[in-house]
């Protein structure tokens, strides 16, 4: 993955544009009074709490120590699914880091700005040359950081 990309290319900017603060916020908040579902084979007791939907786009991940402080260069993943606990993502690296700051980005009208959310690392698994990511939010950063 090429870190560099626009959110032009590749067509993801069209799906950038229907995502705005609100419709994220309202995203989390229908997900979490919805029935928890699990799609994906296995063969265990489904442990999921709350309901995923599937949101492909690539984040902004800054890797950050117990302390809250920034460790390391960021790097770009994608988001694989979103729910009111938190959000899945695969990374072209390994992630051994306990905190990732997540830099979502929303369009709103003609004023693109970062949703920002601080999460605790779940799981960091291989996944073929990919890194599946688990995360649970913590808090969202204020605008003004």
């Amino acid at each position: 993955m090429d870190d560099s990309a626009s959110a032009g290319d590749s067509g993801q900017g069209r799906l950038l544009a229907l995502v705005t603060p609100r419709t994220l916020e309202s995203l989390i908040a229908e997900l979490a009074g919805a029935t928890p579902t699990c799609d994906l084979p296995f063969d265990g007791p489904d442990r999921r709490k709350t309901t995923r939907m599937a949101v492909a786009v690539a984040v902004r991940l800054q890797p950050m120590d117990e302390r809250l402080a920034a460790v390391g260069e960021s790097f770009t993943a994608i988001t694989r699914d979103i729910s009111s606990a938190g959000v899945g993502l695969v990374s072209t690296r390994p992630v051994k880091a306990p905190f990732l700051l997540l830099q979502f980005p929303t369009a709103e009208s003609a004023e693109a700005r970062l949703v920002q959310w601080v999460v605790r690392v779940e799981r960091c698994a291989p996944l073929g040359e990919f890194h599946d990511l688990g995360t649970s939010f913590i808090a969202p950063v204020p605008d003004t950081l």
